[in-house]
This record gives C-alpha cells, structure tokens and sequence, in this order.
C-alpha cells in the first residue's frame, strides 16, 4: 500500500495571476495517474492561496471582496469534486485560517465533518504562525473529530519547523504533521528530532526532488550539510532509515515539477520517480512505515477505514 499524504488539487490563484507554473491541478486527471502508477490513496487540499485575499500585495494580506472568509469557495469546490471524481482514492482535507472569521469557517468545516478526514495549515501564505493557531480554535475541532493538522514549513518567520515541534510538544492530544521535511532540512529542526522525538509529530518527504534542488541551489546555512549534490535515492533512504518512525511519503503533487522564475530553478521529477524513492528503501518494515504505515498512524481513526 502507498499514502500520498500531501497534494494539492483546485486552482493557484496567485500563480495563475503571475503566469507561474504550476497554477492548477485537475482531481479526474490527479485520480488516473494515481491508478496508473499504484498509489492506493491520495491526501490532496486546495492549494494555500485562498480567493478571499488580495495577493497582489505582497506586503501584508488584505480582503479580496471576492470571497466571504478564508477558503471558503476551494474547501466547498475540494470536498464536493472529491466526493464526485475521487472514488475513494482521493481524500480531502480543508484549509484554514487561525484568526481570520474563524467562527465561519469553523462552521462551514462542522456542516461537512463527515467528509473531512483532517486539517492543512498553510502558514507563510496566510502570514500566521504555529502560534496563531494555537491561539485559535481549530486544535479544539481537530480533537473532536480525531484530526491530523499537517503545517508547511519553511524558514520564514510564518513557518519555522522549530515553532511547530514546540506546538507538539505543548499540545499531545494533537497530531502534527511538519511538511516538507522541516523547512528543507533545517538543521536546528533535526536536531530537536533527533534529541527528542514526539510522538504525536511526524514529518512529510514532499517534495524530495524539489528539497534536494533548493539546498543544491541555494547552500542555506540553516539547512543541515548533507551532500545535497550526491545521488537523491541514496540520500533518501539516508533519511528513511533514521526517521522511518515518523517520516511520512508525499510529493506536493503538482509541485514534483516547477519553476521560478524569479530564482533562477526549475525542478523536474515525475510521479513515478517519487515512488522509486520507496523502493530504495532496504528494510521491507520501514518501507511500509514511510510508504503507509505512518500516514495511517497521523490520519487516525479515519484513517482506519482507507485500509
């Protein structure tokens, strides 16, 4: 069995704005690659541009116009399109907003519960911290309903892994799920896991390709000092073997290809060499461990009933 437990499905608003690539992924087309290639499940959530803000300006958010509160059109449009195309291949996760008309959103999230099986919080793009939802009252909703929350991370002051490993830490009737292996590998990240580990915390590989291209690319100091020009798979079963407790797969699926423009990089990976990287993993229970068994482990109870 294979989880793919981090793809997104709908529209980028933001980047359709900008010309960038990708700017859109379709759940019918999403849902035949996933049969071609064998992957049993997929978990996918709008992308983390929500309608109801003004993208254009890139200094602080404000209200669009265009949409009553955050996430309100993608979540309804992702969970009816899933229920439509995804066949029970594609599960739906909602995005939200700490902070922002929470009562609303909270309320639009209880009417549709039972199609829900967790939470994304995208936190550089909403500009809130691990912190915000803390303060907010989505862990409460995530308790009621056995809900994983899965956070993007990165080195921003919005996304810091290290901000994230101390949510878990202060709050273990939660589960968290740190994407994008902590920032890109963010050193200081590492060494709290590798220290401590949680275990209510797992961490998602997505996008590999993409991690090992950006720490090739742009040397950050924060990032540990792996050999990130070295063979891919072999740094990959690398990681797998250490943290195959908690290290769930994921591709960021559409994002196993993209381009920016505006640093010079393009990253290209296929689905297929996303699931080779499992197959480069030698010990058949920790394959199964970061191929399914951890993403079962952070969905819960709901997750229970994909076996």
């Amino acid at each position: 069995m294979i989880i793919d437990i981090h793809t997104h499905n709908g529209v980028n608003w933001k980047k359709a704005y900008e010309g960038r690539f990708p700017s859109s992924s379709n759940i019918e087309m999403h849902k035949q690659i996933l049969k071609d290639i064998r992957i049993d499940i997929a978990i996918s959530f709008p992308f983390g541009h929500a309608l109801y803000f003004d993208f254009t300006n890139k200094d602080r958010l404000q209200p669009s116009g265009f949409d009553n509160f955050p996430y309100h059109k993608e979540n309804i449009d992702h969970l009816k399109q899933c229920l439509l195309f995804g066949e029970g291949r594609i599960i739906p996760f909602v995005n939200i907003c700490p902070g922002e008309k929470e009562d609303q959103q909270i309320e639009l999230i209880q009417s549709h519960a039972h199609e829900i099986y967790g939470i994304k919080f995208h936190t550089t793009l909403t500009q809130k911290t691990s912190k915000d939802l803390e303060n907010s009252g989505f862990l409460q909703l995530a308790q009621e309903h056995d809900w994983g929350i899965l956070l993007h991370s990165d080195n921003t002051e919005y996304g810091d892994p290290c901000a994230i490993y101390d949510l878990a830490e202060r709050n273990p009737e939660n589960r968290f799920l740190v994407a994008h292996m902590g920032a890109d590998c963010n050193a200081e990240f590492f060494t709290k896991l590798r220290n401590k580990r949680l275990p209510n915390l797992f961490i998602d590989c997505s996008p590999w390709f993409g991690i090992v291209a950006y720490n090739n690319h742009f040397k950050s100091d924060k990032s540990l000092p792996e050999d990130w020009n070295s063979d891919p798979y072999k740094l990959f079963e690398k990681f797998a073997d250490e943290f195959s407790d908690i290290l769930c797969f994921g591709t960021d699926s559409p994002f196993t290809t993209e381009h920016l423009p505006s640093e010079n990089l393009t990253v290209q990976s296929t689905y297929q060499e996303n699931i080779d990287l499992l197959n480069h993993i030698q010990d058949p229970e920790k394959r199964d461990a970061v191929a399914y068994k951890n993403s079962l482990r952070f969905l819960g109870k709901k997750g229970e009933t994909l076996i």
